[in-house]
């Protein structure tokens, strides 16, 4: 997806110039920002823009069919 693509890089550029140790960024969404965040952000290449961190889910998120986290979200603290 383009926007995964656009906010990674936003981040990565943010967080490098903001001197923001990346292992302590959270993401947060709402509805399709969850959805978004749990099916892009967090499902391929996240520690190409943080190292730790965690994600809130609020109201969303949800999948069409039920499936298995994959291994490199499994360790990130979702609450």
């Amino acid at each position: 997806m383009r926007w995964a693509h656009v906010i990674r890089s936003f981040a990565q550029e943010f967080i490098a110039d903001s001197g923001i140790d990346s292992s302590q960024v959270w993401t947060m969404g709402y509805s399709g920002g969850a959805e978004f965040i749990t099916n892009e952000l967090n499902a391929s290449r996240r520690n190409s823009w943080r190292t730790g961190g965690g994600s809130i889910m609020v109201g969303g998120g949800g999948a069409e069919k039920r499936i298995e986290a994959p291994d490199s979200i499994k360790p990130i603290p979702m609450f």
